[in-house]
């Protein structure tokens, strides 16, 4: 067995390895700021351009253009950036927030810039919740595996352990081990950050101050934002690699573990004081025993082996047909064990694999909703499995996939479809209704009976598409600006609009009864 040298250089190096890899994280967050500051710095050049003279504006002048009622499409414009967010919880409470009493009449200007300010903060968090959890993933992954290798190679004999459970890496990441979980810490701050942004621009205003003055505060104060967002992921970087490393300790038989302190002029009180004491493995507890005890603590563990733990292991290690023990060569690097050890037992892409299922979560639950209203029971109804159809059995589900759509227009309006399918499936689904209009209708009765029912189908027929809108803050702009007319407004609207006769406009509505919108299904390449 390799000396304590070895094996607390061995924790350290692990530890940097992983920061190492959280660095791009936080050069992708970094980015998200620079742009979001850049986007608003933008709103308030155009503002600048517009009414200033000689590049100034007075504080009375400001405030009359800021309190100026801006068109709907300003709305319209911040609506397009919020849909483009990925994260679902976000998206939502921005639309909400976005279609709420407050913005029902016009807004101005003012209102119109915070509101960029917002959505540009939010798109921040957008940004550093979705970077920041994958890279957590990679981190709990690889922490968990190379700190396996390291004891292989330690005690310089392999033997076989389990991968890494699914639902111990969500564990991990759901657990708000320092009273707020990272995404609640994510929100604050960019909260604390829009809301000094808007401090900086209103103040700029009321007080004179030039569009580069207030673009050099808004800079600077975003370096604070900068540098929260940093503490976070470090911080979280700490917790997700130490909680791994204890779950492998415990898959190794390993029942204690020693704190390993990075000793250095910025290790705090605290982290000296624990450096080099034994802890057992099942009572082990982030900022209690456990890194990290503060914000960017770097602080790490390493096995502690008892000599009945290490007999156990190596009768673990013997191979039960030769009784000779696997060897680990002192020269084995990281690829090949993980090689031998993960990937020709579990496969090349099961962490990724695994990485998708967590990430996915969320989505996956509400396409396996969807998925079992189109083909009930013929698709799992239980998540697991359905994410295993999704991810390991590749070729029948590119066959349901194929399936689903065709599925779906073949099947009547129900109450448990309402807000479950995107706008593509609901307009295929929509034409394939329509098309079966004239064969539906009764075409011995009168002209005007057959218009009459054929417009009765297509107008349930748009009923129950915007019904099965997932987008319901959309559904709600359509009912609004193309509400759906009774059988005697739209003959009144083709006499009028098309200078129709009667006659004309009950013919119009027969032969036009499977026609949609060309410009729409175009939107959908379905022209």
């Amino acid at each position: 067995m390799k000396n304590n040298k070895y094996w607390a250089n061995r924790a350290k190096e692990r530890m940097n390895d992983y920061h190492r890899n959280s660095d791009k994280t936080i050069r992708l967050i970094t980015k998200a700021y620079d742009k979001a500051i850049k986007d608003i710095e933008k709103e308030i050049q155009k503002i600048f351009n517009k009414f200033a003279k000689d590049g100034e504006l007075s504080p009375e002048e400001a405030r009359k253009i800021l309190n100026e009622k801006v068109s709907s499409k300003e709305l319209d414009e911040i609506r397009g950036i919020v849909y483009t967010t990925e994260n679902e919880e976000i998206k939502r409470y921005l639309i909400s927030r976005l279609n709420g009493p407050a913005y029902k009449a016009r807004m101005t200007r003012l209102e119109a810039l915070k509101e960029r300010v917002y959505v540009g903060c939010k798109r921040i968090a957008d940004v550093e919740i979705q970077a920041s959890e994958r890279q957590y993933i990679d981190t709990i992954n690889q922490a968990y595996y190379s700190n396996i290798f390291d004891i292989h190679k330690g005690l310089g004999i392999g033997f076989d352990f389990a991968a890494i459970p699914t639902k111990t890496i969500e564990q991990i990441l759901k657990n708000p081990w320092s009273g707020k979980h990272f995404s609640k810490r994510i929100w604050k701050n960019t909260d604390i950050l829009a809301e000094k942004l808007t401090e900086i621009i209103t103040g700029g205003f009321m007080s004179g101050k030039s569009y580069y003055k207030m673009a050099k505060e808004l800079e600077e104060y975003a370096e604070y934002g900068k540098y929260a967002a940093m503490r976070v992921v470090r911080t979280e970087t700490t917790y997700m690699a130490n909680m791994a490393e204890i779950e492998s300790y415990k898959e190794c038989g390993i029942g204690k573990y020693i704190y390993v302190a990075t000793l250095d002029l910025r290790t705090c009180k605290t982290c000296q004081e624990l450096d080099r004491k034994v802890f057992e493995v099942s009572k082990a507890e982030p900022g209690k025993n456990l890194p990290p005890m503060h914000p960017n603590c770097r602080c790490t563990t390493r096995s502690y082996i008892s000599e009945e733990e290490l007999a156990k292991i190596k009768r673990r290690a013997r191979d039960p047909k030769t009784g000779k023990a696997y060897l680990v060569p002192g020269d084995m690097n990281y690829k090949d064990w993980y090689r031998k050890y993960v990937v020709d037992k579990y496969g090349q892409d099961q962490a990724e694999v695994m990485k998708k299922k967590i990430l996915n979560k969320a989505s996956d639950k509400k396409q396996c909703e969807k998925y079992k209203l189109i083909f009930g029971d013929k698709i799992p109804s239980n998540l697991d499995d359905f994410q295993e159809l999704k991810y390991n059995n590749v070729k029948e589900w590119e066959d349901v996939k194929a399936k689903k759509q065709e599925t779906l227009n073949s099947l009547d309006y129900r109450d448990d479809f309402f807000g479950m399918f995107g706008n593509k499936e609901v307009r295929e689904w929509y034409i394939a209704h329509c098309n079966d209009i004239h064969d539906l209708i009764d075409n011995t009765k009168s002209l005007e009976n057959q218009a009459r029912e054929s417009y009765a189908l297509r107008s349930k027929y748009k009923l129950e598409a915007r019904k099965m809108m997932k987008d319901q803050e959309g559904r709600k702009c359509l009912d609004e600006t193309r509400p759906i007319l009774t059988f005697d407004d739209l003959i009144t609207d083709k006499m009028g609009r098309k200078d129709m006769t009667r006659d004309e406009a009950i013919r119009d509505i027969i032969g036009t009864a499977k026609k949609t919108n060309k410009e729409v299904n175009k939107k959908f390449n379905l022209d």
